[in-house]
This record gives structure tokens, C-alpha cells and sequence, in this order.
């Protein structure tokens, strides 16, 4: 299953539903983005943590009406910091 199938998933939309795709591809590379600003260089789609990680990240910015969106992103941020302080996720595979 595709990275963005798994966080549509999360989001509750169904995988046949394109109409949120551009808005949740959006999220998942800003998402990438914001990870790698933390020191985090070795983004591996597959990888459990990451995954979660990018699934907070949606959870907490998709849609407006969201009483958890603060919460998602409390957990994601721990996440986040917990992630760039070890080394199979801050140091470059050479």
C-alpha cells in the first residue's frame, strides 16, 4: 500500500476519493520537509516511524474542524525530536 493510500486511510477518506490527494500529498511532503529541518536525513517511507510520524503530521493539519489536531501534533513533535536524536534517522547512508 502507497504512503499516501495509508495516510488517506488515517484521514478517514477512502482510497477511490482523489478529491483530497493534492491536499494530502501536500502534507506528506511538508511533512518530509519539516523532519529533515530537524536533522532528520534518512526519510524512508516504509519505515514504521516515519510513517506514524507523517500520519500525525496529517492528522493534525487536515481539514479545520479537528479537537485533536493539537494533541496529533503534540505526539508528532515528541515523535520528531525522539527521531532526530537517533542515529538511523540523522546520519546519511554514504
Amino acid at each position: 500500500m502507497a504512503l499516501l493510500d495509508d495516510v488517506k486511510k488515517s484521514l478517514r477518506i477512502s482510497s477511490t476519493n482523489t478529491a483530497f490527494d493534492s491536499e494530502v500529498t501536500g502534507l506528506i511532503e511538508s511533512c518530509k520537509l519539516d523532519l529533515n529541518t530537524a536533522g532528520i536525513v534518512v526519510i524512508d517511507e516504509a519505515d514504521a516511524l516515519t510513517k506514524h510520524a507523517i500520519i500525525l503530521y496529517a492528522k493534525g493539519h487536515f481539514g479545520y474542524d479537528n479537537d485533536e489536531a493539537e494533541r496529533f501534533l503534540e505526539v508528532y513533535e515528541n515523535l520528531k525530536n525522539k527521531m532526530s536524536m537517533l542515529s538511523e534517522y540523522n546520519t546519511a547512508v554514504e
